[in-house]
């Protein structure tokens, strides 16, 4: 049986009513059966920025988010807000270095995400905060004493066009009868115009068709998003529809 994909328009949002989460760095829902979340194994703290004591400056913060394969390993990062771009480049220095230990669903690992928010102080003391991205997307994802390196859709000069949209590909293993469903990707779109970081939103039908679409969104390419012209990141949200048309129903005589 041959499925069919229904896709709706691409929407541009500056702020998501977020409902459940998933899976495929996709992180899963807090209340999915049996889910435990991405824990730190070892973290290289970050450095004050010396330049910023020179400039008087004593303190500062900056919010991270990072997406986990299966085994742990980070496989992406994206700055989201700070108060200083110096404090990011800080923990650039040092995020190669960070391990982890992988998300389990029923006890086998899982890729998945976490939201880090950082506060810097002259004195060399540096705390972090950590939470699975499910809690960071549902409690809201910007620290607002830091400027955003998110750009608002209200912000842009227009909406960035999709340049090539691959289409999910549906497994051979999900079974006939389970391939019908709706779910809602929200990612970024970096200033490249290249997807980043997919998390799911809300899945209704099975989960591998969330795995499929999570694959394909990560090929898509998009117009550069641009505020006065120049190059920003911005947050996208898309819904999928996959249904599966009805059995022919059997010639006379057969």
């Amino acid at each position: 049986m041959k499925n069919r994909m229904i896709q709706n328009g691409l929407r541009i949002l500056a702020a998501l009513a977020l409902t459940a989460f998933s899976t495929s760095s996709l992180s899963a829902a807090p209340n999915a059966s049996a889910y435990q979340q991405p824990k730190v194994v070892s973290m290289e703290t970050p450095r004050y920025p010396s330049e910023m004591i020179a400039q008087g400056i004593h303190e500062g913060s900056a919010t991270i988010i990072v997406e986990l394969d299966n085994a742990g390993t980070m496989t992406d990062w994206l700055a989201i807000s700070t108060t200083r771009k110096e404090f990011v480049e800080a923990i650039g220095a040092v995020i190669n270095t960070w391990k982890f230990a992988p998300a389990l669903r029923d006890g086998k690992p899982v890729p998945s995400g976490m939201q880090f928010s950082f506060n810097f102080h002259s004195n060399g003391y540096v705390s972090y905060n950590g939470v699975g991205l499910y809690l960071s997307f549902f409690n809201g994802l910007f620290n607002p004493v830091e400027k955003p390196l998110v750009a608002n859709i209200s912000q842009l000069d227009r909406m960035p066009l999709p340049l090539s949209v691959a289409q999910p590909f549906i497994d051979s293993a999900i079974p006939v009868g389970s391939r019908s469903g709706e779910l809602t990707l929200c990612f970024f779109i970096d200033q490249n115009g290249n997807v980043r970081m997919p998390v799911l939103l809300e899945c209704k039908g099975d989960i591998r068709l969330a795995y499929a679409a999570y694959d394909a969104v990560l090929k898509w390419k998009f117009e550069i998003p641009r505020v006065k012209g120049l190059p920003v990141m911005v947050r996208a949200q898309q819904k999928f529809v996959f249904s599966e048309p009805a059995e022919s129903a059997p010639k006379a005589g057969k």
